[in-house]
C-alpha cells in the first residue's frame, strides 16, 4: 500500500515538475500560498464518474446512492447533501468544497432522476390536518366538509378526490382514488361519521309569513280561526310539533312549538300569544282632496304655488283611526299624500294620492351682479379699457328657473350686449334680459417700436446721416393695436438739421407727438 502511494506521490511530483517548466512560476507560487483549490480530483455517483451540471438516471424505488468526491488538494474539505431520501422523479444532489484557505468555496451539482415506479399507488392521507392511519373518523355535528390532503408516494401518480363535501349526519364514504403512471388504480374508503346533533334551538319562525319571536303577542284579524306556522330549526334534522295554532278564539291563544333535537333526548320549546282582534276593517266611506273624492292611486291636479290641501277622510268603522302626511309645505311638481289608517285590532292600510302643484310660468330676475355689483336691466355698465369678460351673477324670482347667459366673455372696446335667457319652471315660458357692457376705448399713445433707418429712436433724439441722404426709412409699432399714427418728415431731407414728426392717436382721441 505504501509502495502505491509512493509511487503515486512520485507521479504527482513529475507532473508539478513538468507544470513547473510551462507554468508561469508566479503564478505557481501564489496558488500555493493560497490554497485556494476548489477542485475535484474524483466525483463519482453509484460508481460513475459524472462533472458539475450532469444528470444520472437511477432505477425506480431508488432511496440512496454512494457519491465519491476526493478533493485534489488534501488540504480541502467536502461536504455532500441530497444522496440520500430520494424519491421518483428530480432530486438535486450537492457537493459544497471548502478550499484549504477556508474562504474560497465552489458547489457541485448533479441532478439524481429517479424513474418512477410504474404501477405505485400508495398514498398518505390527512384529513382536517390529522394523517388518517385506520377506522372511521368522528366528526363534530353539523360538519358538512372536511379539508383531504394526499401525497402519493409516486409523484408523478395522480389521485381524485370525492365525498369530502355535502357531509350529513351520520355516516359519509370518502373516496380517494390513486392512479399509477401504469393506470393502475388503488381506491381508499374512509367512513366519515358526523355525529347527531344535540341542538334543539329554533333558528326562526313565522306566523302567516311574518317572523315572530318568543315570547311575542301577534294581533291577528277579527274571526281568525288558524294561522300558518313555518319552523325552521338550526338542525335540519331535528323534529318539532306545533300546537295551538287551529280553533282559535277571540282573545288570547296560546301556540307552543315543542323540538326535539336529532340526537331524541334534547327538547325546548317556544311560544307567543295569538291576540284575535275585534275588527280589522281599514276602509274609508269618505276620502276628498279639496272637496274632489279621491282614492288610493288618485291623481290630483294643483294651482301653481298652491302650498296645501283640504283633505276630509271618514273611516267606515268609527273605531279605526288614521293619519294624514303630505298635505302641508307643497312644492311645485308632484306631491305624494299618504293616509295611514290603523283598524282596531291594529292592522293598518296605507292610500296614496299624488298632488301635483303646476310648474310655475314666473322667469323674472330678483337681482343682476356684474363684477359683484347690482345691475339693472337695460343698463349701462361702463368697464376699463381692455376689459375682454365679466363676472355675472343672476338670482332668478323662481328659485326652479333655469338661466343661461351668453355675451360675458370675449368683450371688445365699445358697446357689447349681454344677453340673460330665463326658462321658468314650466319649461315653455322664456324671457331675455339684455344689459350693455361698454368697454372703454384706450388712451395709450406709447409706442412698441420707433426706429430711424433701423435704430431705435425717442422723443428729441438727433440722428446723424449721411452727405446727400434725402429720406429715411421710419418703423412704428403702437402699444395699443387699436391707436394710429401719422409721421412727417422722413422725406426730401436737407443738409443740415430736419425734424421728423411722428404723431400718435390713442383709440380714445388722445394724441401725443414725437
Amino acid at each position: 500500500m505504501s509502495s502505491s502511494i509512493n509511487r503515486i506521490r512520485g507521479l504527482v511530483a513529475l507532473i508539478a515538475a513538468a507544470a513547473l517548466l510551462i507554468l508561469p512560476i508566479q503564478a505557481t507560487a501564489a496558488n500555493a500560498a493560497t490554497g485556494s483549490d476548489t477542485s475535484l480530483s474524483v466525483f463519482k455517483v453509484n460508481g460513475v464518474s459524472v462533472v458539475d451540471g450532469q444528470s444520472v438516471s437511477l432505477p425506480a424505488g431508488t432511496f440512496e446512492v454512494p457519491v465519491i468526491a476526493t478533493t485534489t488538494d488534501a488540504n480541502a474539505t467536502r461536504v455532500i447533501d441530497g444522496n440520500v431520501g430520494l424519491a421518483p422523479g428530480d432530486n438535486p444532489l450537492t457537493v459544497v468544497v471548502t478550499a484549504a484557505d477556508k474562504t474560497t468555496k465552489k458547489t457541485y451539482e448533479v441532478n439524481l432522476n429517479v424513474a418512477s415506479s410504474p404501477n405505485e399507488t400508495g398514498a398518505t392521507i390527512t384529513i382536517n390536518g390529522v394523517e388518517y392511519v385506520d377506522g372511521d373518523v368522528e366528526l363534530p355535528a353539523l360538519t358538512t366538509s372536511v379539508d383531504v390532503k394526499v401525497v402519493t408516494v409516486d409523484s408523478q401518480a395522480t389521485y381524485t378526490v370525492t365525498g369530502d363535501k355535502n357531509l350529513v349526519t351520520g355516516t359519509n364514504v370518502l373516496t380517494v382514488e390513486v392512479t399509477a403512471v401504469d393506470d393502475t388504480m388503488a381506491i381508499y374508503e374512509i367512513n366519515l361519521v358526523v355525529a347527531q346533533n344535540s341542538d334543539a334551538s329554533i333558528s326562526s319562525f313565522t306566523i302567516n309569513g311574518v317572523e315572530s319571536v318568543d315570547g311575542e303577542v301577534i294581533d291577528l284579524p277579527y274571526e281568525t280561526e288558524f294561522v300558518i306556522v313555518e319552523v325552521f330549526t338550526s338542525d335540519s334534522n331535528a323534529t318539532y310539533v306545533v300546537t295551538g295554532d287551529y280553533d282559535l278564539v277571540t282573545g288570547e291563544n296560546q301556540l307552543k312549538i315543542s323540538v326535539t333535537a336529532a340526537d331524541g333526548v334534547t327538547q325546548d320549546e317556544v311560544g307567543v300569544t295569538l291576540n284575535v282582534l275585534p275588527s280589522s276593517d281599514t276602509s274609508l266611506s269618505t276620502f276628498e282632496v279639496n272637496g274632489v273624492a279621491v282614492e288610493d292611486g288618485s291623481y290630483v291636479d294643483l294651482d301653481p304655488f298652491t302650498t296645501e290641501a283640504e283633505i276630509i277622510v271618514e273611516t267606515t268603522n268609527l273605531d279605526a283611526t288614521y293619519e294624514i302626511s303630505g298635505d302641508t309645505d307643497l312644492v311645485a311638481g308632484e306631491n305624494t299624500l299618504t293616509l295611514t289608517v290603523t283598524a282596531a285590532d291594529g292592522t293598518t292600510e296605507t292610500y296614496f294620492v299624488t298632488l301635483n302643484v303646476a310648474l310655475n310660468t314666473d322667469a323674472t330676475l330678483a337681482d343682476i351682479l356684474i363684477n359683484g355689483v347690482s345691475t339693472a336691466v337695460g343698463e349701462v355698465i361702463e368697464l376699463e379699457a381692455f376689459t375682454d369678460s365679466v363676472t355675472v351673477d343672476v338670482e332668478t324670482t323662481d328659485p326652479d328657473a333655469t338661466v343661461e347667459i351668453s355675451g360675458d366673455t370675449g368683450l371688445v372696446a365699445g358697446e357689447n350686449s349681454l344677453t340673460i335667457t330665463v326658462t321658468a319652471a314650466d319649461g315653455e315660458t322664456v324671457e331675455e334680459y339684455e344689459i350693455t357692457l361698454n368697454v372703454l376705448f384706450s388712451s395709450d399713445t406709447s409706442l412698441a417700436v420707433f426706429q430711424v433707418n433701423g435704430l431705435d429712436v425717442v422723443n428729441e433724439d438727433v440722428v446723424d446721416l449721411e452727405p446727400l441722404t434725402t429720406a429715411v426709412e421710419v418703423e412704428v409699432e403702437t402699444t395699443d393695436s387699436q391707436a394710429t399714427f401719422e409721421i412727417s418728415g422722413d422725406s426730401n431731407l436737407q443738409v443740415g438739421e430736419n425734424t421728423l414728426t411722428l404723431t400718435v392717436t390713442a383709440a380714445d382721441g388722445t394724441t401725443e407727438t414725437y
